[in-house]
């Protein structure tokens, strides 16, 4: 449904009447629109429930990206095969300026990694048969 006028109090703005009154936000000096449940993506067209095909971003007007998680994702690899050398240069380049920071992204990763190990190693499921009491009432 495209907005082309607002309806207030049953004045009719613009050249259309919409059937429900619409709300905007303003944020940051920006009117927005609330964010609708389904959205039609501009490079496959399909509409898509919002919550589960489209990234949020504060920079637009909806608050959610243009474009649907997939053809996203199918844009970043083609982006990343054309450009690998300049964003490994520029991936390198930042290690090297930031080493200390790049030194505890590392360990906290390492640790992340370890604990899940572990977590993985401990036993999926009870022993088979419990152990018996012995009873001492002599």
């Amino acid at each position: 449904m495209t907005i082309t006028s607002i309806n207030r109090g049953g004045k009719t703005m613009g050249r259309r009447t919409v059937s429900t009154p619409v709300t905007y936000v303003w944020t940051m000096g920006r009117r927005t629109v609330p964010t609708p449940v389904t959205y039609v993506c501009r490079k496959c067209g399909k509409r898509k429930v919002v919550k589960r095909h489209f990234h949020k971003s504060p920079g637009t007007c909806n608050g959610i990206q243009h474009i649907c998680k997939a053809c996203r994702s199918e844009y970043m690899k083609k982006f990343y095969k054309k450009n690998k050398e300049r964003i490994c240069q520029r991936t390198m380049e930042w290690v090297r300026n930031n080493k200390a920071k790049h030194r505890a992204i590392q360990k906290r990763y390492l640790k992340k990694k370890s604990e899940a190990a572990k977590a993985l190693r401990k036993p999926l499921r009870k022993p088979l048969r419990p152990k018996k009491e012995q009873n001492n009432d002599m």
